[in-house]
């Protein structure tokens, strides 16, 4: 990826772009290579880059300077290369209120040049690519909170009135400070995806499950994504696909109602929908869902599913299963205080007792031994006052930015799952993000067993005693602590990030889609109501 930027100050916004983008991708994407450039000497830093290499050449808050050597640049995109460009927008308010106040720090135009080097309208966006040669995939609209826009727009309604100037669409324009433009070489004959998911439980699961994984699927040409939330009461619409869409609605954790679910699966059916039904716990822990026979995941025309133990319950209702693994959406920054002699212990999310339960005495043998040693504890009330040692700190259950701040703290996780069938089910997440934080996990063999590799990016332990010995020996030996911490950084780095994966769920989409028909016939077999 190469980003070239301007040096400009940009009026409309006071965020700094250019340095926060590439620590942002760097740390969702750490294998990319991401070059950026001053527009002044772009062509300069270009010599050792091979034609036809590039991935995504990015235009901040450049186009109107890099637009004279645009078609030189472009021939180092690769050929399905995208174009991005982000240009602020003349008509945002901010900027007309600097120039009725005749405080524009900059000159429109360059005066060498007849187009504005910054500022562009929609119209004059669009017109600019055409001229350079160039595909427009997509503009899309980035919006800033304004307080003081209605104020804005109430003052100028006399002289909107006598411009013939609707005063809602002025509202609309004014809204928009920037615009994120994605363009290609040439045009794309990739299918066209869109996406459309009802999110019934955002918490948790939400960001892992959905979010997350739709933003990067949204990166995608000719990928389009949308999403109805049950706790928002959105209301879920059947006719926001284009016509040259393909079409898939997913169902995220959505208990079933029999034999009300019959006219939502029929509607997608009749719509032309590929129906799929996502979940990433074993659902007979909803006593709704046995009641009610699984009928929305049966009556789906596929299901995806979190990890391979689930997908094998989930294959007895429905043989169309597919897994796609939790991963982790980004990197942390490394530590550099892995080494300490006074390490902190965390322990969050663990909500049964029967987890938590066999390993309290062992553990307050160990922080009786090592008074120095501080725990953290997210959510687990009756754990943390369990724990016999004032050296604890107690936090109730908070947003993830919250969670990923506090474990980034620690240096030692407790990751307890009981073997039971339900947590058989569950995914390695919480180890995951231990390694990407760096805190050593201390693991159960369920669950964990699977990815972890025992003394070398993390421990497992299978009974209270060795809980003990090996909590303490990581709490004796903080050389070797670091080491695990970094070998398991670099394993998380290397298998388990989302960019390493997202683009499998729109290539799974597509083949299911191509195979609708015959999905369509197994699911009539399967629940022939649907079809009556």
């Amino acid at each position: 990826m190469i980003e070239i930027n301007d040096s400009h100050c940009d009026p409309a916004s006071d965020d700094d772009y250019p340095a926060s983008l590439k620590v942002e991708y760097q740390s969702l994407n750490p294998h990319g290579q991401y070059l950026t450039f001053a527009s002044r000497s772009a062509l300069d830093n270009t010599a050792e880059i091979p034609l036809n290499s590039v991935d995504c050449l990015v235009l901040n808050q450049s186009l109107g300077e890099v637009f004279p050597i645009l078609p030189t640049l472009t021939q180092f995109l690769r050929d399905d290369g995208l174009i991005i460009a982000c240009v602020s927008n003349v008509h945002h308010w901010r900027v007309l209120v600097n120039l009725f106040q005749g405080n524009w720090p900059l000159a429109l135009t360059h005066p060498s040049q007849s187009y504005p080097s910054q500022f562009f309208s929609w119209s004059s966006l669009r017109s600019l690519i055409q001229q350079a040669g160039l595909q427009l995939l997509d503009i899309q609209v980035i919006e800033q909170p304004a307080k003081d826009l209605d104020r804005f727009i109430q003052d100028l309604s006399p002289l909107l009135q006598a411009l013939s100037i609707n005063p809602q669409d002025f509202q609309q324009r004014s809204r928009v400070s920037h615009f994120l433009l994605r363009a290609t070489k040439q045009p794309l004959t990739t299918p066209k995806l869109f996406i459309q998911t009802y999110v019934a439980v955002s918490g948790a699961c939400g960001p892992v499950r959905v979010y997350d994984p739709d933003q990067f699927s949204a990166t995608i040409p000719h990928t389009r994504i949308h999403q109805v939330e049950k706790e928002r009461g959105d209301t879920i619409r059947l006719n926001v696909a284009r016509p040259d869409e393909a079409k898939v609605f997913i169902w995220q954790r959505t208990l079933s109602r029999y034999p009300d679910d019959l006219a939502s699966q029929k509607a997608l059916l009749d719509r032309g929908y590929l129906i799929v039904s996502e979940w990433d716990d074993d659902p007979r822990f909803w006593q709704q869902e046995q009641d009610h026979d699984f009928f929305r995941i049966r009556s789906s025309h596929c299901v995806q599913v979190a990890t391979e133990s689930l997908a094998t319950f989930i294959t007895q209702l429905n043989p169309h299963v597919k897994v796609f693994a939790n991963q982790l959406t980004r990197l942390p920054a490394r530590r550099n205080d892995l080494n300490t002699e006074q390490p902190i212990i965390f322990l969050g999310g663990v909500r049964y007792p029967e987890d938590w339960q066999p390993i309290v005495p062992a553990l307050n043998r160990v922080l009786a031994r090592f008074p120095h040693v501080a725990i953290k504890v997210i959510h687990a009330q009756d754990f943390f006052n369990a724990l016999e040692t004032p050296n604890k700190t107690f936090y109730p259950l908070c947003p993830p930015a919250k969670y990923h701040d506090i474990l980034h703290t620690c240096h030692i996780g407790i990751l307890p799952l009981a073997d039971t069938e339900f947590n058989r089910m569950k995914s390695d997440l919480k180890f995951l993000e231990h390694a990407g934080h760096q805190a050593v996990a201390l693991a159960s063999p369920t669950v964990y067993g699977h990815s972890l590799i025992d003394g070398q990016t993390g421990y497992l332990y299978h009974s209270p005693v060795e809980f003990e010995e090996k909590l303490a020996h990581l709490i004796e030996h903080p050389d070797q602590r670091q080491t695990i911490a970094d070998n398991a950084y670099q394993w998380v780095r290397d298998h388990r990030l989302l960019s390493q994966h997202y683009r499998e769920r729109r290539n799974w989409y597509l083949q299911m889609l191509a195979d609708r028909d015959r999905l369509t016939a197994d699911l009539k077999h399967r629940v022939p109501e649907l079809f009556q």
